[in-house]
């Protein structure tokens, strides 16, 4: 996959009717496999941000209702 959007959405539309799995082909000694690397490592970091926004965003609850008056 090239893109860690693109590998998430694929794995959403796989799983839309019932459950089901996702398997990714990858060519050895083939772009393929840096594609893959990067794509992964990089929706790791995307998962991190977001879990980090997340608790930052529990956390202070009072600025949120601040804002929101």
């Amino acid at each position: 996959m090239p893109s860690e959007i693109r590998s998430i959405q694929r794995r959403g539309r796989t799983g839309r009717s019932r459950p089901g799995r996702v398997v990714v082909l990858v060519t050895r000694g083939t772009s393929d496999e840096p594609s893959l690397a990067a794509s992964t490592r990089k929706e790791s970091a995307m998962r991190r941000n977001l879990l980090k926004v997340k608790q930052e965003w529990a956390a202070r609850p009072e600025e949120r209702a601040a804002e929101m008056s």
